[in-house]
């Protein structure tokens, strides 16, 4: 699979999630993903970055998530993983899932924030409540480390049985 494809599908799965976005930032956005998911993805991508720009401009939550996945990657821009935070945080703190799970990546890392393993935590807990299984798995392996709260084994277990009800293989 090609990073279009993958910009794509990464583009269509967020668009599940309720977007929160103005109509100018719903109208930008779905223009932008019928671009990205063209067939001639590469030559539309300078086009569909300035849609995600107008729609992210209206704080549209998909559009930020897409732009700082596309700052993360360097997906038609340059990477910039700090100006990938920067929108993922705005999306997550809408309640984005899976900006969440990402921006957590970027606390615990230490990559465009500086590392704070308690403000990952918090990130990931809020994906998994949402239903993210990885972020269960995260919040389980946090709770087993001492990472960024007291080791408490049995909160570690709580949460991997949390993400193996929802079929996860990792938990399991």
């Amino acid at each position: 699979m090609n990073r279009s494809n993958i910009d794509s599908n990464r583009m269509r799965r967020s668009r599940r999630s309720r977007s929160k976005g103005t109509d100018d930032g719903d109208r930008a956005y779905r223009q932008a993903l019928a671009l990205a998911t063209a067939r001639n993805a590469q030559t539309t991508r300078k086009r569909t970055l300035q849609l995600l720009q107008e729609a992210a401009r209206h704080k549209h939550r998909e559009a930020l998530y897409a732009l700082g996945t596309w700052a993360l990657f360097g997906v038609g821009m340059k990477r910039n993983v700090a100006k990938a935070a920067e929108w993922l945080e705005v999306a997550a703190s809408q309640g984005h899932p899976m900006a969440q799970f990402d921006l957590a990546i970027c606390y615990e890392k230490g990559k465009g924030r500086n590392q704070d393993l308690k403000r990952a935590l918090q990130l990931y807990r809020q994906a998994a409540k949402q239903g993210d299984v990885k972020a269960s798995v995260e919040v389980a392996r946090f709770h087993y480390y001492g990472l960024g709260v007291k080791r408490n084994l049995q909160k570690s277990l709580d949460w991997y049985r949390r993400a193996a009800h929802a079929d996860d293989g990792e938990a399991q």
